[in-house]
């Protein structure tokens, strides 16, 4: 997985050169991968703890449950799985722990498998719910969803232990070798390791069609819910209108004109105030849509990256081999896009949801002693 020395570089070792020299080099070209990733895993430690705060007072619905859930998911891999990717830049040829290995990429695949299984599930319950009028999916049933969805994920990262662990990299320096964390050397070449990272991209690839399936029909329905609305609302104020009309140029309905007016004008307020509820119910349900697609988008642009290119380093052993310095900058830092995926949903959040902004609001007020309440309504 990690790149040799740069050809350019390589002329210029002597033949005592030691492995820790050539390690310290490769740092060097780590460096801005170690730097991004760094600054990426303060923002989600501090963005995923605010979530968690927000919303574990009033996990109500279905999409505060299942922020809930990926907030778990994600500082968890901020907590743990990052600040050991970073011990694996710094030690690409020195990586101290077999166990440590396959206890990390268990826990990298185990994570992300939980994470695409809930957003389908949100997916599919959005679309599900909102063919269904008035039908709300019950806290209970999305927990139980969600435990579903960590089992799932435990037994397609179960294999990661088998496949995992210490391996022999080529430094491309005078045969000299180091210890990285990859496919184990026994089954560098095996069809069981290739099998299970086509399975990934595999299940990835289908799990994207069906979110973009559950998503095209929840924006058509919404789309027609807004039609039909605005249709119903425009015909009740002209039959109000007409009747009105009628009453006024009635010579025998003169006298009660202005009262009937009146009155039609009163019947015609409460009717507006009826629908603001539903109205504001419409936006919240717009603005959680909208968030969700934005998650998934971004959960699936940081992923895919990273996992072809595990495919193609699996496939073609050269891939990695004598590339040259920024070369093998830019490979690092696609190499674990995936970690922009646990820190952009706060973000995504702050962005797309308004009551999240005002509870961020409140809960950074109380941070500096001013008396608010930060629970999400």
């Amino acid at each position: 997985m990690f790149s040799t020395i740069p050809v350019s570089w390589r002329d210029g070792y002597s033949q005592n050169v030691t492995l820790t020299e050539l390690n310290n080099d490769l740092v060097l070209l780590h460096a801005p991968a170690i730097v991004i990733f760094t600054v990426l895993m303060v923002i989600g430690v501090l963005g995923n703890v605010v979530v968690l705060i927000i919303f574990i007072p009033s996990p109500s619905s279905l999409q505060k449950v299942c922020i809930l859930w990926l907030a778990v998911i994600d500082l968890v891999a901020c907590c743990v799985g990052i600040p050991i990717l970073l011990v694996s830049m710094y030690l690409p040829y020195h990586f101290p722990s077999e166990k440590l290995c396959q206890s990390v990429r268990f826990m990298h695949v185990f994570l992300v498998s939980n994470a695409i299984f809930i957003l389908v599930f949100i997916a599919v319950e959005r679309q599900r719910t909102l063919g269904k009028l008035g039908q709300r999916t019950s806290v209970t049933r999305t927990n139980v969803i969600c435990c579903i969805a960590c089992f799932a994920g435990g037994v397609i990262a179960a294999p990661s232990v088998i496949v995992y662990g210490n391996r022999t990299v080529q430094t491309g320096v005078y045969n000299m070798t180091g210890t990285e964390c990859f496919v184990q050397d026994h089954l560098e070449n095996a069809l069981l390791a290739k099998l299970y990272f086509v399975f990934q991209l595999v299940l990835t690839v289908v799990c994207l069609v069906i979110m973009i399936i559950m998503y095209v029909k929840i924006g058509r329905m919404l789309k027609w819910h807004k039609t039909f609305r605005k249709k119903s609302l425009r015909l009740s104020t002209s039959s109000i209108a007409t009747s009105s009309s009628r009453l006024s140029t009635n010579g025998r309905h003169a006298p009660s004109t202005i009262t009937d007016s009146h009155n039609s004008c009163q019947w015609n307020s409460r009717r507006s105030k009826s629908h603001k509820p539903r109205q504001d119910a419409d936006t919240i349900s717009d603005e959680m849509t909208k968030m969700f697609f934005a998650v998934t988008v971004i959960f699936f642009f940081s992923f895919i990256p990273h996992l072809i290119i595990i495919v193609m380093t699996q496939f073609n052993k050269k891939f990695s081999q004598d590339m040259t310095s920024s070369d093998i900058v830019f490979y690092n830092i696609f190499l674990r896009s995936f970690v922009i995926n646990n820190v952009t949903n706060p973000i995504v959040y702050l962005v797309f949801m308004l009551n999240f902004r005002k509870a961020c609001r409140k809960l950074f007020c109380r941070c500096f002693h001013v008396k608010e309440t930060y629970s999400v309504t």
